[in-house]
C-alpha cells in the first residue's frame, strides 16, 4: 500500500482531490482503481488511510481514518558541505529516510570548486571565493556572484524538495524536512543546539555514546565535511564554539553515507525516550 502527499488544506470535510503528477502516478504507474486503499500524509505530521473514489486525470477520495506516526525524539539538522550534485541529492534522499528534520548545506575550505559548480553551475568561478571565507567574517564573494548563487539555488530548490518528498513518501514519515540555502560554516556554528562534527580522531567519541546522553526534544546539528575532510582551521573554530567531535566507526564513509548513518543512529537512540 503506497503513501502519497496531500498538501495541508487539501482535505475538506474528509475528502480530497489530487491532480498533476500525483494523479498521473496513481492512475498510470500504479494502476489504481476506485475502491483501492492508499496512505496519505500532509507533510505536517498527519498520516491517514484513504479510499479512492474516482481515478483519472484527477484522483478523488475520502479519508477513512488516522495512521500513527511520531517524529524522532531528537531534531536532527544535517549540516553538510556542498558536494557534487549526485552526492548532494543522495544525502537528501537517504537522510530523509533516516529521520533528518532539516538540511543546511555549507561552504567548506576543502570543497572543490568543480564540485560546487556541479551543484550550483550558474555561479561559476565566483564560488571559489566563498570557500575561503568559511572561518572568517568578511564577505569574500562579489555581490553579483552571491546573487547568481541565490538564483541558481532557487532553481534547484524545487528539484531538491521533490527528492525529499519522494523519500518521505517511500519511508512513510508524516512530515517533510526543509532544505535551506547554502551558508558559511562559521554561520552555522552560531545556531542554537548541540553541535556534532564528524571528524574521526583522538578527541572523537562514538556517536552512539553521545546520543545516549541527549534529552528528548534536543536540537542536534550534525556537521558532515567534504571529501577532503574539515580543514585544521575549521576544526579549531568548531572546538572554540563548543562543538563535539564524533565518529561512526572504524571505516571511512562517503559524505552522503555518513549523513544518513548519523541521522539513523540518532533516530534509533531516541526511540527509548518516546
Amino acid at each position: 500500500m503506497s503513501q502519497h502527499y496531500l498538501p495541508p488544506g487539501s482535505i475538506n470535510n474528509g475528502r480530497f482531490l489530487l491532480g498533476g503528477d500525483a494523479a498521473e502516478h496513481l492512475s498510470r504507474a500504479l494502476r489504481a482503481r476506485p475502491g483501492d486503499t492508499i496512505k496519505v500524509f500532509d507533510g505536517a505530521g498527519g498520516r491517514f488511510l484513504a479510499e479512492l473514489e474516482a481515478v483519472g486525470r484527477s484522483v478523488s477520495g475520502r479519508v477513512t481514518g488516522p495512521l500513527p506516526w511520531s517524529p524522532p525524539a531528537f531534531r536532527t539538522v544535517i549540516c553538510h558541505a556542498l558536494a557534487a550534485r549526485a552526492a548532494l541529492e543522495e544525502t537528501l534522499r537517504h537522510a530523509t529516510e533516516a529521520g533528518a528534520a532539516e538540511f543546511r548545506p555549507f561552504f567548506s575550505e576543502r570543497a572543490q570548486a568543480g564540485r560546487i559548480r556541479a551543484a550550483l553551475p550558474a555561479v561559476g568561478a565566483g564560488v571559489v571565493g566563498i570557500a575561503s571565507d568559511t572561518c572568517g567574517g568578511s564577505a569574500a564573494v562579489p555581490s553579483s556572484a552571491t546573487g547568481r548563487l541565490d538564483e541558481e539555488w532557487e532553481r534547484r530548490r524545487e528539484r531538491y524538495e521533490g527528492i525529499i518528498l519522494s523519500a518521505a513518501e517511500q519511508c512513510e514519515r508524516g512530515d517533510l524536512p526543509a532544505v535551506l540555502p547554502p551558508a558559511h560554516f562559521h554561520e552555522l556554528l552560531e545556531l542554537p543546539g548541540r553541535k556534532l562534527i564528524g571528524a574521526p580522531g583522538k578527541d572523537a567519541k562514538p556517536l552512539t555514546a553521545i546520543a545516549a546522553g541527549l534529552e528528548k526534544g534536543a536540537e542536534v546539528l550534525v556537521f558532515i565535511g567534504p571529501e577532503g575532510g574539515f580543514s585544521p582551521d575549521e576544526l579549531d573554530l568548531a572546538k572554540r564554539k563548543g562543538a563535539e567531535f564524533f565518529t561512526l566507526g572504524p571505516t571511512v564513509l562517503r559524505a552522503e553515507t555518513a549523513a544518513a548513518s548519523a541521522a539513523a543512529v540518532l533516530a534509533c537512540a531516541g526511540e527509548s525516550l518516546k
